[in-house]
């Protein structure tokens, strides 16, 4: 959705956040841009969303603003719709003890912008920019990001027992920013990798998902590696060293890489199942080239074997895709409903009391077509059945 300023020209979603803050501006309260988007800005990165820290109350957010949503009132956060833009605005707090080294067992309102600053994780995302783009540095969050170093705000060994899920994040902005984790910061995740267990395994995978989806990713496996953090990790060690030794992968590659290594399927990780069929047809997908039989394109959508061709060529130097164009030009069908009958068509003629048989009488029919044995025509194929009819 595009948002337009006052002259028709197209406001981008920077020009629309600062818009956002001076209705609360206007309203008699503070409000900045905080975070990723002030980062991301600075370093010239496209801004993909927004998030706003203000002293004004989340009561006083949902007087100011028609649509609403409370995402996290307990803990001072509104979302905010506005043009179809969503806008998440925190009132500033203070956190109280953290409990399981992930969250604050209780928040606290504050009306002070930089107790809202010291809570959080990095000097880099610790920037703020008002309406009129000034930016708030209180942790020299501007010299790190000239150095090209990720550092916690205050002390990193405190940080991480804080919140376990911070260490992660560190290798994440190191692989989206190609900076290096400063020394006392990494010295930290080395001793308190193993609190990385404490976290919800969800929050980790969609971390290590992030991650792996950025191109410039092996230097943070291998500081994880090296760290120790990957063991610690539930495990990773060997599977992130199956990405030290191929060339550049994309995102699900890495994922099935690693994989070949770590059991998705099990406990603690249990990957979503959408990820797991993947995982699983990637690898009876590889297992078919093996020995390339035409019903491999009946199995499974063209595009797909061509991304795992794709894969196969980056990991083993060795080129398929002339043997696979080659076998799917010559195929009699190109998909299983373009053959002459179907199973209900067997069930009628043959009647067999197994109806596991009907596939396999399928599949059999898939092959002699394939192979030249049989026409793809109805009458061939029903007198072909007939044939087999002694045999159920």
């Amino acid at each position: 959705v595009i948002v337009y300023n006052e002259c028709g020209e197209k406001m981008d979603l920077l020009t629309h956040g600062k818009k956002i803050i001076k209705k609360i501006n206007d309203a008699g309260y503070e409000a900045y841009l905080v975070g990723g988007a002030v980062r991301d800005y600075l370093l010239g990165y496209p801004i993909k969303d927004i998030d706003i820290t203000t002293s004004a109350t989340p009561d006083k957010i949902e007087s100011i603003f028609e649509k609403t949503i409370p995402t996290g009132k307990a803990f001072g956060t509104i979302t905010v719709i506005e043009d179809d833009d969503v806008f998440e605005i925190t009132t500033y707090r203070k956190d109280g003890t953290y409990l399981n080294h992930r969250k604050p067992e209780s928040i606290e309102f504050s009306n002070q912008l930089i107790d809202d600053l010291k809570r959080r994780d990095f000097t880099i995302n610790g920037l703020c920019m008002d309406v009129n783009g000034d930016i708030t540095d209180a942790f020299n969050g501007l010299n790190d990001l000239e150095s090209k170093t990720i550092k916690t705000i205050k002390n990193p060994h405190e940080r991480f027992q804080e919140d376990a899920l911070r260490m992660i994040r560190a290798f994440r902005f190191q692989a989206k920013l190609g900076f290096d984790i400063e020394k006392e910061t990494l010295e930290a995740i080395q001793k308190e990798a193993p609190l990385i267990q404490k976290v919800s395994i969800e929050r980790i995978q969609d971390e290590f998902k992030k991650m792996l989806n950025y191109e410039t990713v092996k230097p943070s496996i291998q500081t994880m590696v090296d760290t120790g953090f990957a063991r610690a990790c539930f495990e990773l060690e060997e599977g992130f060293k199956k990405l030290l030794n191929v060339p550049e992968l994309n995102g699900f590659e890495r994922i099935y890489r690693v994989s070949l290594k770590v059991d998705f399927k099990k406990d603690p990780w249990k990957f979503p199942l959408k990820t797991l069929r993947k995982i699983e047809t990637f690898n009876d997908i590889l297992n078919a080239f093996n020995d390339i039989h035409p019903r491999l394109f009946l199995n499974y959508p063209k595009a797909l074997i061509d991304e795992v061709a794709d894969y196969h060529l980056k990991v083993s130097g060795m080129d398929l895709k002339n043997e696979l164009d080659k076998v799917y030009k010559a195929l009699k069908i190109k998909d299983k409903k373009d053959l002459a009958i179907n199973g209900l068509m067997i069930d009628e003629i043959l009647k067999p009391t197994d109806k596991s048989m009907i596939q396999t009488l399928l599949n059999t029919l898939y092959d002699k077509v394939l192979e030249g044995a049989l026409n793809n025509d109805k009458a061939t194929l029903i007198k072909y059945l007939e044939t087999r009819k002694k045999d159920l």
